[in-house]
């Protein structure tokens, strides 16, 4: 037994994380790989080795046409433009993110506890998405028959196909993530993330540029039907890829503790890692001040007479400015930490809230637009990464989930407090405002407690910090990769 962690309790040595300056609670789920002789663990490591040129190659092809597909249903303006068109007031716009946010975070972790122990899992993870390519075609018939449904009908039936597309990327991130921690090597794994999601930002402009043309050329609603449609097409297909994928079994885990005492032992680890806890406060102010962004778009048009192409318009800036995040929360963050970002995301916010609420011209919601963009890539890559980091490495999907689900209350609460508030004053100023207060406050609070996982807590980087309680890593760690890894170095990393 060593002394280490938090109170100076004794903790069982089973395998110290990479990343992580004192070893680790026991995990919920027993290490697959030390049940393995060393040959069979040498031959997984081989077999991972011999087929990531395949699998990145799947991954980036799904990414690509996942990302063009995904352009004709963004919730960024898409979406509250058709609502809008529907008479939803701003309470029912309002609604769609936090719909979205209580059915993907709020499942997520039982669904992380579900799958995680699965030793191969590519084929139910590719029948799990399927579910949101359905919710895209169910919004395309609640559009063709929209006339016949009724404005209030038809708005709720939108809200229950982003209910359903929540439940289904519940299921599908966190055995992404456990998968792309499977078959890519941790030094490497930002990269990755960049380049997976510049390959979907590429394709989702070419998506929203076709989405721009359909809906400014057709009348409503059947711009909007033939956009869902294609979009269910496109998902549907993207994603029977994963088929494909070489996943090498690990043997499933012998002992698996049930949801209860997994998720109060869950709790009592997370509240242990002093940066998980800072992250997930600084999460939580983020997402209050995130109220504004769901009427980014209804404001725009109400403000300037925008037709409906413009929705697709600002998804085409949205995701250009995904491409510039991507590469460099990737690039920046493998350098020097993803600690970095975690102040520069609601610092950005602040400034697209007050862009819009000063807009002199339509131009200025581009701006507006491509800031979120960028601050969605900031938060996909290196949000994730931090908790990686952060975390027990057997627990990965069940950290990077508890983090969404406790804090969902406070995502989903944000943009309809933003959307009574909007009712409530007549415009979008009060809501604009508020969200900038909260978004510096936000960034403040990051900056004093986010940390860099990389560093003990005297500062220096483990691989500096000798002696007990310095970070070593766990044998069954991804190899490490010197300097700066090239897309060449991450093919052959293993």
């Amino acid at each position: 037994m060593l002394q280490g962690g938090w109170g100076g309790r004794e903790r069982t040595a089973w395998a110290a994380p990479c990343y992580n300056g004192v070893p680790d609670l026991p995990p919920t789920l027993s290490d697959p790989e030390e049940t393995m002789t060393q040959a069979e663990l040498d031959r997984f490591r081989w077999d991972v080795a011999c087929h990531m040129q395949r699998n990145l190659f799947i991954f980036l092809l799904v990414e690509a046409v996942w990302g063009a597909g995904y352009a004709f249903v963004s919730q960024v303006a898409i979406l509250p433009f058709f609502l809008r068109q529907l008479g939803a007031s701003d309470t029912m716009i309002g609604a769609l993110p936090a719909v979205s946010v209580l059915t993907l975070c709020g499942v997520q972790l039982w669904a992380a506890h579900l799958t995680e122990h699965l030793p191969v899992k590519r084929v139910v993870f590719t029948c799990v998405h399927y579910p949101a390519a359905a919710a895209a075609l169910g919004m395309a018939l609640i559009a063709h028959y929209s006339s016949r449904l009724g404005g209030e009908a038809s708005s709720i039936g939108v809200l229950v196909c982003a209910g359903i597309w929540g439940l289904s990327m519940a299921f599908c991130v966190p055995m992404w993530t456990n998968l792309i921690a499977k078959l890519f090597p941790e030094r490497a794994r930002g990269r990755f993330f960049g380049y997976a999601f510049l390959v979907g930002s590429v394709t989702g402009i070419a998506g929203a540029a076709l989405a721009q043309r359909l809906l400014a050329s057709r009348p409503f609603p059947d711009n909007f039907a033939v956009a869902f449609g294609l979009s269910s097409i496109m998902l549907a297909a993207s994603v029977t890829a994963f088929l494909w994928l070489r996943e090498p079994a690990l043997p499933a885990e012998v002992e698996r503790v049930p949801f209860g005492p997994f998720i109060r032992r869950l709790w009592a680890e997370a509240g242990s890692r002093r940066g998980y806890r800072a992250l997930m406060w600084a999460r939580v102010v983020a997402s209050l001040g995130a109220m504004a962004s769901a009427f980014y778009a209804v404001s725009a048009r109400e403000r300037f007479g925008l037709g409906d192409g413009a929705a697709a318009s600002f998804t085409m800036a949205s995701v250009a400015a995904q491409i510039v995040g991507s590469l460099l929360a990737g690039a920046l963050g493998d350098r020097v930490g993803f600690h970095v970002f975690a102040p520069l995301s609601p610092a950005l916010a602040a400034v697209a809230c007050w862009l819009a609420l000063t807009a002199p011209a339509p131009w200025a919601y581009y701006v507006v637009f491509a800031l979120s963009g960028y601050i969605g890539a900031n938060d996909f890559v290196a949000v994730t990464n931090l908790t990686i980091e952060y975390c027990p490495r057997l627990e990965k999907t069940a950290f990077i989930s508890l983090i969404g689900t406790a804090t969902a209350p406070f995502t989903a609460a944000s943009p309809i407090i933003g959307g009574w508030l909007a009712q409530a004053t007549g415009g979008y100023a009060a809501v604009f405002r508020t969200a900038i207060v909260l978004n510096i406050a936000g960034a403040v609070l990051a900056a004093i407690l986010v940390r860099d996982p990389r560093r003990d807590v005297s500062g220096r980087s483990q691989g500096e910090a000798g002696g007990e309680g310095a970070g070593t890593a766990s044998p069954a760690c991804a190899p490490e990769l010197e300097g700066d890894p090239s897309p060449s170095e991450l093919l052959e990393s293993l």
